[in-house]
């Protein structure tokens, strides 16, 4: 992969190297958004509700 994306936390604090998902446009990043979803339901059920609200709002 290749560095085409800056992203910076908001606090300022150092972050690890991420993935930008343009699930808006690609509809294979809606498909990892999804599982995404389901694999982090137990450990983070807010963040999994979230992104599920997400991905529903964009089939409206």
């Amino acid at each position: 992969m290749y560095m085409k994306y800056r992203v910076e936390r908001m606090d300022g604090k150092d972050m690890g190297p991420c993935f930008i998902l343009e699930y808006k446009k690609d509809r294979h990043a809606r498909v990892a958004l999804a599982a995404y979803a389901d694999a982090c339901a137990e450990d983070n059920p807010g963040l999994a509700q979230d992104l599920r609200w997400t991905l529903e709002e964009l089939e409206r």
